[in-house]
């Protein structure tokens, strides 16, 4: 069987297929994982600004731990309200 007979998972046929009318080219972002793949990289960069940069110290780095919780879910609120807009007839 040839990889490229229809039907097989060929890269060329899948960006050769003609976008369906009226359906954006853009996938829905799936508010979930943008909330938490954000949160886990602000988290990430805390613990990089304490442990291995030792740029801030310990006690004076509780501030900064609620700080990607609050951007992670306010970028939710916005995904949320723009997804719902586009959704909307």
């Amino acid at each position: 069987m040839s990889t490229n007979e229809p039907g097989t998972n060929n890269p060329d046929e899948v960006l050769a297929t003609p976008p369906v009318p009226g359906e954006s080219p853009w996938h829905r972002v799936h508010v979930p994982h943008l909330v938490m793949g954000l949160a886990f990289l602000g988290l990430v960069a805390v613990w990089a600004l304490v442990v291995p940069l030792n740029a801030v110290e310990l006690p004076h780095a509780r501030w900064l731990l609620p700080l990607p919780w609050l951007v992670a879910g306010a970028a939710g609120l916005v995904a949320t309200i723009l997804s719902g807009r586009r959704r909307a007839p």
